[in-house]
């Protein structure tokens, strides 16, 4: 890494701090801890709990907060069809979201939610690519990690950019740091990314 240009900070407005009021408070205490900086790359919105005034209220805020150049880029997390369409019609919208940080892997595709990111233009950050470990040890992931000399979280990552995913796997390790980043000398053939795509068993690897 090579400063602060190499890093992204991000930060989310968790449910209990929804609302326009809420959420102005939020991103101030955020910006304080953030001003040897001096601003925040993305804001997200956590999840779409609470009411329509609420989640269109913490959008105002966000939008606000991008105008004033406290903020570069604001998304939303885990929403669905019927909140991004909430959002996106909200006749007083001025900014869409950039991002939407959704659970996204093989056995949980999530196809007609990820159709409707697209056609809005809306990037898909995946979150849980690994599926917590749950899937690891699947046969075929195994024989494909065989096949291209990589790890079965390295192919599962590389499913995530070649669908055109922003994978978000999480460590604490360093070496586990340093593999999830060595997935950019090889693709998936388009038939390896086919016998992962059907995978699909509506599994969610984790509560939100």
């Amino acid at each position: 890494m090579n400063g602060k240009k190499d890093v992204l900070y991000t930060t989310k407005i968790d449910p209990q701090a929804l609302g326009y009021e809420a959420t102005k408070k939020v991103l101030k205490e955020s910006l304080e801890k953030a001003k040897s900086i001096g601003y925040i790359d993305l804001v997200l919105i956590h999840a779409p709990r609470g009411d329509t005034e609420k989640r269109l209220g913490s959008w105002k805020a966000l939008e606000e907060a991008v105008q004033s150049g406290d903020v570069k880029d604001i998304g939303v997390s885990n929403y669905e069809i019927e909140h991004l369409q909430e959002l996106l019609e909200n006749p007083n919208l001025k900014i869409k979201p950039s991002i939407n940080q959704l659970e996204v892997q093989p056995w949980f595709t999530r196809e007609k939610l990820i159709a409707f990111n697209k056609k809005a233009g809306i990037e898909v950050e995946a979150y849980s690519p690994l599926t917590r470990g749950k899937k690891l040890d699947d046969k075929e992931l195994v024989e494909l990690g065989k096949k291209y000399g990589k790890s079965p979280a390295q192919i599962l990552i590389r499913w995530s950019i070649d669908k055109g995913y922003i994978p978000l796997p999480r460590t604490t390790k360093e070496k586990r740091l340093e593999d999830n980043f060595d997935v950019f000398d090889f693709k998936l053939s388009e038939g390896d990314i086919k016998v992962l795509d059907g995978k699909d068993e509506n599994l969610r690897s984790r509560d939100i």
